[in-house]
């Protein structure tokens, strides 16, 4: 029964797509709705290089090829200026066009803390990753990550303890 069921379970399991495949017209739409989301105008003919990011992004099988443009269109100075040109309006805008609630006063030094010490490209993919529908959602969960950068920092391998 065990021989049996093993390669079952293989086979089932290969046939789970791993991330949503494209075709040009998808990946237009795709972009299409993201300028009207967060960028508020319609795409504008050099936006088609989002378009072939995109599918370039998914033929090359990266992770989560829609997170990773988004976070580039996100990291634009066109998206920053319109929060502000602040980390604080850059983190503020972002979450508010991502879960539709303005960031509680912990998330909020958390994310300006990661656009200070990161690209903003590095904070907006993970704040794609976190809070759009797709993503894991736990809304506390930076609380989590900011203990474990903080245990970072305290046992960095350049410090004397960091054996412990």
């Amino acid at each position: 029964m065990k021989r049996f069921l093993l390669p079952v379970v293989v086979v089932l399991l290969s046939a789970v797509p791993t991330h949503a495949h494209f075709g040009p017209e998808e990946a237009r739409g795709v972009v299409r709705g993201w300028y009207e989301r967060f960028l508020e105008r319609e795409p504008d003919p050099p936006s088609r290089i989002w378009v072939e990011k995109l599918l370039r992004a998914q033929r090359n099988r990266l992770p989560h090829p829609g997170a990773h443009v988004l976070a580039e269109i996100l990291s634009t100075q066109e998206y920053y200026n319109k929060a502000g040109n602040t980390p604080e309006g850059f983190v503020n805008l972002l979450y508010r066009q991502l879960t539709g609630n303005s960031p509680l006063g912990g998330e909020l030094r958390y994310w300006v803390n990661r656009v200070y010490r990161e690209q903003r490209y590095d904070a907006a993919y993970a704040m794609v990753l976190r809070y759009s529908p797709g993503g894991n959602d736990r809304r506390r969960s930076w609380e989590r990550d900011r203990d474990r950068d903080r245990e970072y920092e305290y046992r960095r391998p350049y410090s004397r303890d960091w054996r412990r």
